[in-house]
């Protein structure tokens, strides 16, 4: 199974997505991060670069920040536009002044997770090439 860690051209792959139905959440974790423990969490960036494969199948379902596997933490920042069907570049999604802690950030569990939507009437895939976090921080 492809990683999502590396913009390597090495997509984790949601092929016949039922018209309306969303793909499983797409986790993304062990980002190893090294944060003074007096930091406080300004910012946290996701880029995601993905596609669709026919244009205007498929958009954001969820777009979230995870404790772990099931737990997410922060608003849903899910965006209405169709995902591209071509280029790489990223996506970027922000959460300002997120609820998280440095011990929380630091977890190898910390990461993301992109679940898409087929908005179309037919069946639809999605790809997922790259998901980055970037956190932004100030130490008293």
């Amino acid at each position: 199974m492809p990683l999502v860690n590396a913009q390597d051209g090495q997509f984790a792959y949601a092929p016949g997505i039922p018209a309306g139905q969303n793909t499983r959440r797409l986790w993304s974790h062990h980002y190893y991060f090294d944060i003074p423990d007096q930091a406080t969490i300004n910012t946290i960036t996701l880029s995601v670069v993905r596609r669709g494969i026919t244009p205007g199948t498929v958009a954001d379902q969820e777009i979230l920040l995870m404790l772990n596997e099931t737990t997410a933490v922060g608003s849903n920042e899910a965006r209405l536009a169709s995902w591209p069907t071509t280029g790489f570049g990223p996506e970027t999604y922000t959460w300002t002044q997120p609820s998280v802690t440095v011990a929380q950030l630091e977890s190898v569990d910390f990461g993301a997770a992109v679940r898409a939507h087929n908005n179309s009437g037919a069946l639809a895939a999605a790809r997922v090439d790259f998901m980055g976090l970037t956190v932004e921080y100030t130490c008293p």
